[in-house]
């Protein structure tokens, strides 16, 4: 132990300066130990009491105290820590090299998640498939046709002579292309306006594209809903029908299939409607 204030050491035991009785605080020995005049500011050594120039007690200069030369602690590493982000590592680098292959090779489009992250939503509209639409022509073609099979199908046909329409296709009828077969062009038509609405539900027709104009291959009748199967006839999906009667209580459905040429009912069921 050292005191802190004139800089001497103690013995082992002692717990005061022998010197000037002061407690002994300082672990380790100052490097500089020197006193000063308060009044004069002279420096003197340890040795010294008092100032030989105007005689005042002299007092301890701040001691410096040089600590341990101790090198700091090492850190430890965990061994686990070490293996888990050697595997990250690679893992990282693995990741990034196949990254770079994927986009750089251009194969990245095949992957959908990626190519949705990479593609900018304008051009994914643009990549997305478009259902084929009926144009304006086909529209007033199918409706004539319609309205021939109609009037020739009907038992006074003279009476659809007396029916007034003066409105665009498009106000009585709804068409669109429905895939029915392979390599051939069919289209659902539903009648939503007088006289192809039926007494309270629309009607529906089947038509197929010809090398001389439109062909009638299935006349679906009043129904509520029309649907395409999986199942086949002759090459040709068959179509479900289905219309509600008893109140809204009971449900009919229809399987219709392809017989070669025209679309023919196959049967009948009923099913109760909570």
């Amino acid at each position: 132990m050292y005191c802190a204030e004139c800089g001497i050491e103690g013995k082992k035991a002692a717990s005061f300066c022998a010197r000037c009785g002061r407690p002994l605080i300082s672990r380790e020995k100052p490097e500089v130990q020197s006193m000063h005049c308060p009044q004069c500011g002279k420096i003197y050594g340890a040795d010294y009491q008092f100032c030989a120039e105007d005689g005042s007690k002299l007092q301890p200069q701040e001691a410096i105290v040089i600590p341990s030369q101790a090198l700091p602690p090492k850190v430890k590493t965990s061994p686990i820590l070490t293996i888990v982000l050697l595997f990250l590592s690679i893992f990282l680098i693995i990741v990034l090299a196949a990254g770079g292959y994927l986009y750089f090779s251009g194969r990245w489009t095949n992957i959908p998640v990626i190519a949705k992250l990479l593609t900018p939503p304008s051009t994914q509209r643009s990549y997305a498939k478009k259902e084929p639409t009926v144009n304006v022509k086909e529209m007033k073609d199918i409706f004539q046709q319609l309205l021939l099979d109609c009037k020739a199908s009907a038992p006074s046909p003279k009476s659809w002579d007396e029916i007034k329409m003066d409105e665009p296709a498009n106000k009585y009828v709804e068409i669109k292309i429905v895939p029915l077969a392979k390599g051939r062009i069919t289209y659902l038509v539903r009648g939503i306006k007088h006289p192809f609405f039926g007494a309270r539900t629309e009607m529906y027709w089947i038509y197929e594209r010809t090398e001389s104009g439109y062909r009638e291959v299935a006349d679906l009748g009043a129904n509520d809903d029309v649907r395409t199967s999986k199942s086949k006839h002759n090459g040709y999906r068959d179509i479900l029908t289905m219309g509600i009667v008893g109140a809204g209580t009971e449900a009919i459905i229809c399987k219709h299939i392809f017989n070669g040429r025209k679309y023919v009912n196959a049967g009948c069921k009923s099913e109760k409607l909570k």
